[in-house]
């Protein structure tokens, strides 16, 4: 069974990303449909830090499967492109 290789991420692509968090508007989404049934799901999430309150934030990227959304912020798909570049399909 052959066994697939890790992406190595980089600092600097890492920082290229999560510097775009803090941006992110969370005003409009696209409209949520349901595409399927029983498939699961993936949800595409950012968070960021509010350290005066010791809590993360999350921010909702984007959510696949049985329900479909997306954030219409340009930020928030560049980073979700990347998120789905980046994964590893733990079901092969």
């Amino acid at each position: 069974m052959a066994v697939e290789k890790k992406k190595e991420i980089s600092r600097s692509e890492l920082a290229k990303y999560t510097s775009l968090i803090t941006s992110i508007s969370t005003e409009k989404y696209s409209k949520r449909n349901q595409v399927g049934a029983d498939m699961g799901s993936y949800t595409y999430t950012a968070y960021i830090y509010n350290s005066d309150e010791k809590v993360y934030k999350a921010i909702k990227l984007a959510e696949e499967g049985d329900w479909a959304t997306e954030n219409l912020d340009n930020n928030a798909k560049l980073i979700t492109n990347w998120l789905k570049e980046i994964q590893v399909d733990a079901f092969k």
